[in-house]
């Protein structure tokens, strides 16, 4: 479980990546970008529990 942060963030960047690529006016553009937040945040809520 101490590697999950690590995980979490390199899949936000992958996704950012992934975003790059993508036409801002499309469906998977909006779900990489949502998933992006929703990592951020379970991110956030992890690291405030460490705490």
């Amino acid at each position: 479980m101490t590697q999950l942060p690590n995980v979490i963030t390199l899949l936000r960047i992958a996704g950012s990546f992934g975003l790059l690529l993508c036409d801002v006016t499309g469906v998977v553009f909006w779900i990489i970008y949502s998933l992006c937040g929703i990592s951020d945040i379970a991110e956030r809520k992890q690291s405030q529990n460490r705490r």
